[in-house]
Parts: structure tokens; C-alpha cells; sequence
């Protein structure tokens, strides 16, 4: 009898890990053995051992790259899941209107990069575009950024199109779980003397607890995969080329399919995996010991 609870409990493992074998686990041995070699792509393939890994940790705008998905990051986790979850409690409050609005706060997810970036160069067009005459309507016309052509500028505009790009789906997330919290618990704070703010920071904000983590988590492993916004506004704004405005998956794709450097973009992937390995396990790990506390 066990042995067929256990021969059945593999029979329905087995598509599941079997697609998990497929697609990650060989995926990540390929990407390894990749990552130690020298090859374009076709012809001979020639043993390099750690030198991918060295010439690219000493390529001069490695360190840059690294910094901007950092800098995403900081600015996604901050400032991205902060009004994902301050908008789910708004919305939270919201008697009238909440499909109206969660669909409207939502749209931006579902619009193409490609578009986004049509739309933004089309805004800050200085000639042109709505944001001259907006500010100038405001008394602000003294302000004259080219956001689209200064790196800095621009590198500032990429982290913030893309915080708005993807914050609903953090405040999507906090919705839900807020949704999940009795009421009753929320009738004892008021009963007790608590007012809005503290029955918020005291009740709420602990019981959000787990999914902050779920959430933190995908936004960390986010700004370490970011390529779109990176890759398509940074076209638009006419610096495609620039590796100043590079991430390290934009660095992967040009040293993949424009320099045909095969191993050296397989060790900068493989590189990418330990970061995001590593600062997602030390952050759940933290969590956890706070919890234990």
C-alpha cells in the first residue's frame, strides 16, 4: 500500500520535474560549460577555462553596468514596493470606483516597452513634446532637461518609467493579501482606541509581513534581470550603442548577438544567477531570523 502511494506520488511528480530538468537544471549546466569556453556561435569551440570570467569582471564598464542594476534595485525596492503597497491601501480604503481604479493602475503593466518608449520620447521631445508647455503652464519653464540625450538624465528616466511600469503588480499582490485579513481583527483596533494610522502600522503592516518578503524577493530578482527598459528607451533616446547605459543583461545580449562572444556572455549570465542567488537567499534568511526574534 505505500509503496503505491509512493509510485503514485511520482507518477504526478514526474511531468513537473521533468520540465524543471529540461529547462533549468540542464539549462544551467549548458550555461555553465558555455561560460568556460571560447566560441561564436558555430565553428571550433576552444577551452578558456576562468578567463571569460576574468576579462569580463576587467572589462571597464562592467563595474558601471553592475552599479545601474544596482541603482535599479534600490529605487525598485524602495521606492517601487512602497507605492505598490501605500496603492493597495488606498484601494483598500476605495468604497466606490475600486474595479475602475485597479484597472487603471494596472494598465501600465500590460503596455509594450516599445511603446512606452514611443510614448515617453514623444512627452520630453523638447521641440515638440507635452512636457515644455506643461511646464511652462506651471511656471516651471526655467526647467530645461534633455532628458534623452544626457546619460545621467536619461539612466534617471529609465528607473523611473520602469517603477511605473511595475509597481502594480506589487500593489496587485498587497490587494489581495489585504483581502485575506479578518475584519474582525481591524473592529478590535478600532474598539481598542486605535485610530487609522496605528491600527495600519500595529495590525496590518505585521500581518503583510510574509508577502513584503514574496514581494521584495521578485523586485530584487527583477532589477538583476531588467533588459527592456534599458534596451528600448535607451534606443530611443539615440544611445543603443553607449555601453555607459548598459545593465549586465544588456552587456549579455550585445556580447551574445553583437559580438558573438558566446562563452563570455554564458559566464556574465552565469554571474547574474549567483547575484541573484545570493541576495535573495541572504534576504530570506534575514527575514527569517527577524521572524524567529
Amino acid at each position: 500500500m505505500e509503496a503505491d502511494k509512493r509510485r503514485c506520488a511520482w507518477i504526478f511528480l514526474a511531468p513537473a520535474l521533468t520540465v524543471y530538468t529540461i529547462f533549468w537544471v540542464l539549462a544551467l549546466a549548458s550555461g555553465l560549460g558555455l561560460s568556460t569556453v571560447k566560441w561564436s556561435g558555430y565553428g571550433r569551440i576552444v577551452w578558456a577555462g576562468l578567463s571569460n570570467f576574468i576579462s569580463i569582471i576587467k572589462y571597464k564598464y562592467f563595474a558601471t553596468s553592475l552599479w545601474h542594476n544596482i541603482e535599479y534595485g534600490l529605487f525598485h525596492v524602495t521606492v517601487g514596493v512602497g507605492l505598490g503597497l501605500l496603492s493597495a491601501l488606498l484601494l483598500d480604503r476605495c468604497r466606490h470606483g475600486r474595479l475602475f481604479f485597479r484597472v487603471a493602475a494596472y494598465l501600465p503593466v500590460v503596455l509594450s516597452w516599445v511603446v512606452v518608449a514611443f510614448l515617453v520620447r514623444w512627452m520630453l521631445n523638447p521641440v515638440y513634446g507635452l512636457l515644455g508647455p506643461l511646464l511652462r503652464i506651471l511656471g516651471l519653464g526655467f526647467i530645461k532637461v534633455n532628458w534623452m540625450a544626457e546619460i545621467e538624465s536619461l539612466i534617471r528616466l529609465i528607473i523611473a518609467v520602469g517603477i511605473w511600469k511595475s509597481y502594480p503588480v506589487s500593489m496587485v499582490i498587497f490587494f489581495a493579501a489585504l483581502q485575506e485579513i479578518p475584519t474582525e481583527l481591524k473592529e478590535a483596533a478600532y474598539i481598542d482606541g486605535a485610530d487609522e494610522l496605528r491600527m495600519t502600522i500595529r495590525v496590518v503592516l505585521p500581518l503583510l509581513k510574509p508577502v513584503l518578503a514574496v514581494v521584495v524577493s521578485l523586485a530584487l530578482i527583477d532589477s538583476f534581470r531588467v533588459f527592456d527598459p534599458f534596451y528600448v528607451l535607451g534606443a530611443s533616446g539615440g544611445q543603443q550603442a553607449n555601453p555607459l547605459l548598459d545593465v549586465l543583461t544588456t552587456l549579455l545580449y550585445r556580447r551574445a548577438f553583437g559580438q558573438w562572444e558566446i562563452g563570455t556572455a554564458s559566464a556574465i549570465g552565469f554571474i547574474l544567477f549567483i547575484i541573484t542567488m545570493t541576495v535573495s537567499t541572504f534576504y530570506l534568511r534575514t527575514l527569517g531570523r527577524s521572524e524567529e526574534l
